[in-house]
């Protein structure tokens, strides 16, 4: 799945993004939650990190949502792994870059 495919309400089997950004922490009704402004190849959405998922990731982190669920709210769409979804890093954009600098190429 990727950003283009995301609708309101439907559930988000796999999504893998970039963490771009992060804004304030919010206090809500149901818990603390951290915006992380993440995007792919085909656009950016805006990432729901409840409690201490915040704390695990950074700008540069590659991630993946799965079993997450989509919805619109004040017109953006917004991503979260909701109760039974997860998400974890799988990768850091600079890191990779550096170890692909690094390698040298045969001919």
């Amino acid at each position: 799945m990727r950003v283009c495919d995301l609708l309101d309400g439907l559930a988000v089997d796999e999504l893998v993004l970039e963490v771009i950004d992060f804004g304030e922490f919010r206090k809500t009704k149901v818990g603390v939650v951290l915006p992380a402004f993440c995007r792919d190849d085909t656009g950016e959405v805006e990432v729901s990190l409840w409690g201490t998922e915040g704390d695990h990731f950074r700008i540069g982190d590659k991630i993946r949502i799965v079993d997450g669920w989509a919805k619109r709210y004040l017109d953006k769409m917004q991503v979260s792994s909701g109760k039974y979804g997860k998400i974890e890093k799988v990768g850091n954009v600079l890191e990779d870059a550096a170890s692909q600098k690094g390698q040298t190429k045969l001919i």
